[in-house]
């Protein structure tokens, strides 16, 4: 019969490394100790995240509740990590049981939607933290933000479908190795390496939509890049994906999977982990910023001073929230605007939007400057706010 067959080949590899000595792969001790600290890093950032809002650097969002649902996606990968050493993950697929290499492919299915599933979950806390920033600037952009949204959602819900029909029947996947059982399977391959080529498109467009609205701000170079810095760190989440997609096609012409599983695994929870830390960044440098001022101090840039120069006068403040507001606003609206700590804000079309105390800012127009627009003279009224 070919299912034994197939374990035959398996045991006759088995012995032939035996007589051979050849040695055994065995990743058990990388498994135990580099998704732990991993995990580890990813807890210290999203505990940074948490103490800004417990002491009121800003307040709970969207961007939150995605990115504290990763954070306990990340708990499974770890405990799955764990579990999986017991049934071969790591180790040579000749030296396992029918029973490990069988639960080991149910593990490697379940991986792919939950890997699925969390990728897209941290990348919606990013698009949301990227619509609390920069939303309020303009509707064509704020509408962008959405779409790209809706894109990212749409790519999670197909994949997962095509996850739960890439087999017919679907226990084919885990029970058709040994050659027993009848079924087939679509083009796994295909499928992996689209997921993967796909999210690295989404990656680099998720760079370039914060740097086209931060270039259009009348601040100096510094300034920008200052700004820029905090949402380029993103490019780590690319670059990593790119490696992991070569794990991808070298996991796919793999003839002993339950080993090579480890090097795509491992720089998938790599992958999800920079992308958690990446969305904490900003939360965290704020919390240092309040904790520990003298460490992130801005070269020329005073917070109880304005700069004078050309790009117009703009007050740094220590906390890490982003506002840049300008006072180009009607006589009914700007009224209110003087209050202290609060500014009332209009869409360029003079559609109310909120009100943002100071405290929640980074950047923001002094009263004494409020006629100048850090956009220039080509767009007015504009807003950065909630970091």
């Amino acid at each position: 019969m070919p299912g034994d067959a197939n374990t035959g080949l398996l045991v006759t590899k088995n012995r032939t490394w035996q007589d051979c000595g050849f040695a055994y792969h065995d990743e058990g001790v990388s498994i135990a100790w580099v998704p732990s600290f991993l995990f580890g890093m990813v807890t210290l950032f999203f505990a940074m995240r948490l103490a800004t809002k417990w002491i009121g650097l800003s307040t709970w969002g969207l961007d939150d509740t995605t990115i504290t649902f990763a954070y306990v996606m990340m708990i499974a990968f770890l405990v799955a990590a764990h579990l999986g050493r017991q049934e071969g993950f790591g180790k040579d697929i000749w030296t396992l049981t029918v029973d490990q290499i069988t639960n080991f492919t149910r593990g490697f299915f379940a991986f792919e939607i939950v890997y699925s599933v969390t990728l897209a979950v941290i990348k919606a806390s990013i698009l949301f933290l990227y619509i609390r920033i920069f939303g309020a600037l303009t509707e064509t952009f704020r509408r962008i933000l959405w779409a790209t949204h809706i894109f990212n959602i749409v790519v999670c819900v197909t994949f997962v479908i095509v996850n739960l029909n890439q087999c017919k029947p679907l226990s084919y996947f885990w029970f058709g190795w040994d050659g027993r059982h009848p079924g087939y399977c679509i083009d796994l391959s295909a499928m992996a390496l689209s997921h993967a080529a796909i999210n690295i498109a989404l990656d680099l467009w998720m760079l370039v939509l914060p740097a086209t609205q931060i270039y259009k701000l009348n601040l100096q170079k510094r300034q920008k890049a200052g700004i820029m810095s905090m949402f380029g760190v993103g490019i780590f989440i690319t670059i990593v994906s790119a490696v992991r997609l070569r794990s991808v096609a070298q996991f796919n012409k793999s003839w002993n999977p339950t080993y090579e599983f480890f090097g795509l695994a491992l720089w998938s929870h790599i992958e999800l982990c920079v992308g958690t830390i990446v969305a904490c960044m900003p939360a965290a440098r704020a919390l240092v910023r309040r904790l520990f001022p003298e460490l992130l101090y801005v070269t020329n840039i005073s917070t109880n001073r304005t700069s004078t120069r050309a790009s117009g006068n703009v007050k740094i403040v220590s906390q890490d929230i982003a506002t840049i507001a300008t006072d180009d606003l009607p006589e009914s609206s700007t009224a209110n605007s003087t209050k202290k700590d609060s500014f009332a804000t209009l869409t360029p079309d003079r559609v109310p939007l909120r009100r943002l105390t100071t405290s929640d800012s980074l950047l923001q127009i002094s009263p004494s400057d409020r006629d100048r627009s850090l956009y220039g003279d080509s767009q007015k009224g504009s807003k950065l706010s909630d970091w």
